[in-house]
């Protein structure tokens, strides 16, 4: 006899909240289950720990089986493919004590009606060795499926959402999330394409005092450069939070033909607990490529949207372009050469008493003397200066190796550091109309306007006047 409604709708509430918490529950605590109520239909009750096996067929007469071993569940004579047991166990809790709907039909006369003369079938095995099984048919109009209990005619409705996730296709048991890697805490970023050689790295043990940072580009440049710290974060932002298998390709036939041997594109992420190895081959559709886990076999599929950062990487974007931007509290003089401009600036700095109130360990006070030969100058006017030459900018790579230690440097600026760090020494030498290469630590690979230099001069020239 069918139920009234509020008790029906009751039933959907109950099984679907139910479900919903165990899918987000850690790590599946047992929990109370919930007991039928009276009167109800239970069409499964079991200990969803207690399960050793679950068999599914379906209509079109395929069939597979999922086993508990010691490692977990595995599908059946497919021991390679990596399932997610957050997602069997989560479908085990829904029917774990599954309940009828409602009551259809008692002996229908046409039982394809309701799709059970070609039921799929369910079966569920415990370790106290009995089991427990669930034919299924179609779905009904409310999106509820038909089912009934083998070896009875009774047509009962039970919740489409515990159905679904529990009577579905292999795929839908496998781990499709890939090694997680905190990508706002990278460590290692290394692309590896047709065009480019991108790697950055975290090296703590070569940290830069003057640049205050360990993140460094180590290729394509021939010598390592700090990673510059605003364009590095803006491009992270750009990777996604999680890289998520769209479908699998479990016959993958010539690894060449999916262009995963050699790969379209090398890809390998670390934040110093975890890392993600991945070879990206072809197209697979118009929204998907081709990949698989280095060192791994099985292939699969990823957005294209997931992996566009790989394509849109540019390495003279991910560099500090200021490399002359070295904080003043560590220089103790300066030295510009351009032309007939030939300046050597120095900066004295004297202890200031601690003041009355001083705590101990705060910081020591300074005062700054700003001189330019035998000419003290203001501090204004020197703060001006120092932020127009350290704002020299790097415009892109140098195409051309040169030898830049025999090149003449037309123009220089050495900054000599305190605290016992050896002094930086920066070169400008002309290579061609429009650019000079920035020479430093014995190459040159970046390119400065000539442009620049003059602005630079000119405005120097008219800050000090016509004497510091």
């Amino acid at each position: 006899m069918r139920r009234g409604l509020v008790a029906a709708s009751a039933a959907v509430l109950v099984l679907a909240v139910g479900y919903a918490w165990l899918s987000i529950a850690k790590p599946f605590d047992a929990v109370p289950r919930p007991r039928a109520g009276a009167g109800s239909k239970v069409l499964i009750s079991m200990e969803a720990e207690k399960v050793l096996r679950i068999d599914e067929l379906f209509p079109d007469g395929k069939a597979f089986a999922i086993v508990k071993g010691a490692r977990g569940f595995a599908i059946e004579g497919r021991p390679g493919l990596e399932l997610s047991s957050n997602r069997i166990l989560a479908a085990l809790y829904a029917v774990a004590s599954l309940e009828a709907i409602d009551t259809i039909d008692a002996d229908p006369q046409r039982p394809a009606d309701f799709g059970l003369d070609q039921p799929g079938l369910v079966t569920i095995s415990l370790e106290n060795a009995s089991s427990q099984a669930l034919e299924i048919g179609s779905r009904s109009p409310g999106g509820d499926y038909y089912v009934r209990l083998p070896g009875s005619t009774t047509v009962y409705t039970a919740p489409g959402l515990a159905i679904e996730n529990f009577y579905v296709r292999p795929d839908n048991f496998r781990e499709r999330k890939l090694p997680a890697v905190d990508v706002q805490k990278i460590s290692l970023l290394r692309i590896l394409r047709a065009d480019l050689h991108l790697e950055i790295a975290d090296l703590p043990d070569r940290y830069d005092p003057s640049y205050q940072t360990s993140m460094l580009v180590l290729k394509p440049y021939r010598h390592a450069y700090p990673a510059g710290p605003d364009s590095l974060k803006a491009y992270l932002k750009t990777l996604p939070p999680a890289f998520t298998i769209q479908d699998f390709v479990d016959e993958p036939g010539a690894l060449a033909s999916l262009g995963l041997e050699p790969p379209v594109l090398d890809l390998e992420l670390g934040d110093g607990r975890s890392s993600l190895k991945l070879l990206i081959g072809k197209e697979a559709s118009p929204t998907t490529f081709y990949a698989r886990l280095s060192g791994k076999p099985g292939v699969f599929t990823l957005l294209k949207t997931d992996l566009a950062f790989v394509f849109k990487a540019d390495a003279f974007q991910l560099i500090n372009h200021l490399p002359l931007l070295i904080p003043i509290e560590k220089v103790s003089a300066l030295e510009f050469r351009y032309k007939d401009l030939s300046l050597d600036f120095k900066l004295e700095r004297r202890e200031l008493p601690p003041a009355g109130d001083a705590k101990p360990g705060e910081a020591q006070g300074f005062v700054t003397t700003y001189r330019l030969g035998n000419w003290t100058i203001a501090e204004a006017t020197f703060r001006n200066i120092y932020q127009w030459i350290v704002g020299i900018a790097i415009e892109g790579p140098n195409p051309k190796a040169i030898d830049a230690l025999r090149l003449p440097k037309e123009a220089t600026v050495v900054f000599h550091l305190n605290a016992g760090l050896p002094p930086r020494s920066f070169g400008f030498v002309p290579v061609s109309d429009d650019f000079y290469a920035l020479a430093y630590d014995g190459d040159a690979e970046f390119l400065v306007t000539k442009s620049q230099m003059e602005r630079l001069s000119r405005r120097i020239s008219e800050a000090l006047g016509a004497g510091p």
